[in-house]
């Protein structure tokens, strides 16, 4: 009994430690959000909504909703409102992603690949396990889109730690404040002095994990549909452009 115990004492603690590191380090990215000073190419915001919109797509088939009505859902017109609606979280996404290689490239942060490939392996034979237990001939197993994943979340954590060392943390009791409002205090004199603000939009964005459980090739197959939707809409609108009359004082 008191080894039961222990071993749920330990969970517990690791469930706690965990639980405050995702909150630090949200309270990092959202300083960094703050701080950010560089445009956003409607390009990027455009190819990061569709594949949200995607994965939105693909979460709700895996839920149950049928095919019929996701091909309902592929529309000009809900993407764009999609796309609205979740454009403050797109950009914020994104300028985490340019400061996070910016302050990666600039303190010589790196992803070590034996971490990477560890990771990698796992994930393979957890996907392999889980197409046998469903019956199926092999793994649907991304590698690169899943490598791309592993190197994003770990070059994340490299950074929180670089920032959590040149900046005061507050932790916020619980009762006080929610939980994930662990928050980043003033930061140092040497913080303020990194370039991940100022010079942010001269890295390139690293691919972001998809926030998703569904497979890779599915969510790749809703990104191909809703790209087409989008080809089709815009091509139609150059027709009808090209339709309209001459103007009024055309000779």
């Amino acid at each position: 009994i008191e080894e039961l115990k222990q071993e749920v004492v330990s969970a517990v603690n690791e469930d706690a430690e965990m639980a405050a590191k995702q909150n630090v380090g949200k309270a990092l990215d959202a300083m960094l959000v703050e701080v950010a000073e560089c445009e956003i190419p409607e390009t990027l915001v455009e190819e990061k909504a569709k594949e949200k919109f995607a994965v939105m797509l693909s979460d709700f088939r895996s839920s149950g909703t049928t095919d019929e009505e996701i091909k309902s859902m592929i529309t000009r017109e809900g993407f764009l409102k999609y796309k609205e609606i979740a454009r403050p979280n797109v950009e914020a996404s994104l300028k985490v992603s340019f400061a996070h290689a910016k302050l990666a490239e600039d303190h010589n942060l790196q992803v070590e690949p034996s971490a990477v490939n560890d990771q990698l392996e796992l994930l393979r034979l957890q996907a392999e396990k889980e197409a046998k237990q469903a019956g199926q001939a092999e793994a649907d197993f991304d590698e690169q889109r899943t490598r791309d994943q592993i190197e994003v979340a770990l070059l994340a954590e490299k950074v929180h730690e670089f920032l959590k060392g040149v900046n005061n943390i507050v932790y916020v009791d619980p009762e006080e404040e929610a939980p994930t409002t662990a928050t980043a205090a003033s930061p140092t004199p040497e913080a303020e002095a990194a370039p991940a603000a100022s010079a942010a939009s001269e890295a390139a964005a690293p691919s972001e994990a998809a926030e998703t459980s569904v497979s890779a090739d599915a969510v790749a197959n809703l990104a191909a549909e809703v790209e087409d939707e989008m080809t089709d809409g815009d091509a139609a609108d150059a027709s009808g452009s090209s339709d309209e009359g001459p103007d009024d004082d055309t000779p």
